[in-house]
C-alpha cells in the first residue's frame, strides 16, 4: 500500500510539473505575443507622427514654356506614328523637364498628377512622392500621405512598365525597411499598363534605360 501510495504521488507531482512547465511556456509565448504587438503599435505610431503628414504638399511644377511643349509633342507624336506604321524609329530620349511636363499637361498621365515629379541623375531616377497612403499598399494609414524623396528602379517587361519606389526619406529620416518593402511591391507604373491609349505604344517597346539624365524609349528591333 506504501508503494502504491508513494507511486501515486509521484505521478501527481510529475502532472503538476508538466502543468507547470506547460504553463510557463504558455506564459513565455503570451509575453513574446504581447511584447511583439506592443512593438508594432509602436512602430505604427512612430510611422504615422514621424513618417506620414494629414495632408499632401504640393510638387514643383514643370517649368517647361509653350515652346518647349509643342517641340515635345511633335518628337512623341513622330515616334508614336513610326511605330503604328511598322517602323522602328530611333530611340526617344526624355530629360526629366520633358516627363514632368507630360504629368503636368498629358491626360494620359494624370493618374500622377500632384503626386510625382521626376529627378534623373546620370543613370539614376529619383523623385518628389505626395500619395496617399492607402494607394501604396498601407490601407491602415488611408487618412495620411507620404511626403517623401524617393530613388525609382524602373524597367520594362513583356511590354509592362514597373516604377518601384526604394530608398525612401521622409523629413530627412529614411523610412524603416519594413514599409520601404511593402511600397517597393507597388507598381507607380500600374496606370500606363491598363491604359488602353498606352497600351499599343508600350507593346512595341523593347526596352527603357536611364541614360546621361534622360530616360531612352528603345523600340523592339532598335
Amino acid at each position: 500500500m506504501a508503494g502504491l501510495e508513494i507511486m501515486n504521488l509521484q505521478n501527481t507531482s510529475g502532472r503538476r510539473g508538466c502543468l507547470f512547465y506547460g504553463g510557463l511556456v504558455a506564459g513565455v509565448f503570451l509575453l513574446l505575443l504581447l511584447l511583439g504587438l506592443a512593438f508594432g503599435i509602436s512602430m505604427a505610431k512612430k510611422l504615422r507622427t514621424q513618417f506620414t503628414d494629414a495632408a499632401p504638399v504640393p510638387l514643383p511644377r514643370s517649368e517647361i514654356t509653350t515652346t518647349e511643349y509643342q517641340s515635345l509633342q511633335r518628337r512623341l507624336n513622330s515616334f508614336m506614328g513610326s511605330l503604328n506604321r511598322g517602323d522602328i524609329p530611333p530611340p526617344l530620349e526624355l530629360s526629366a523637364q520633358d516627363l514632368n511636363a507630360l504629368i503636368d499637361q498629358d491626360d494620359h498621365l494624370k493618374i500622377l498628377r500632384g503626386k510625382l515629379h521626376v529627378m534623373l541623375d546620370g543613370d539614376r531616377a529619383s523623385g518628389q512622392l505626395s500619395i496617399p497612403m492607402a494607394e501604396i499598399g498601407l490601407p491602415v494609414f488611408r487618412d495620411r500621405y507620404l511626403n517623401a524623396v524617393a530613388k525609382f528602379h524602373v524597367s520594362l517587361r513583356d511590354g509592362s512598365l514597373k516604377l518601384a519606389a526604394t530608398n525612401i526619406t521622409v523629413h530627412g529620416a529614411s523610412l524603416p525597411k519594413i514599409y520601404v518593402d511593402e511600397i517597393s511591391q507597388v507598381n507607380l507604373g500600374s496606370a500606363l499598363n491598363t491604359n488602353a491609349a498606352a497600351r499599343p505604344f508600350l507593346d512595341r517597346i523593347g526596352a527603357v534605360q536611364i541614360t546621361n539624365s534622360h530616360v531612352r524609349i528603345i523600340p523592339k528591333g532598335g
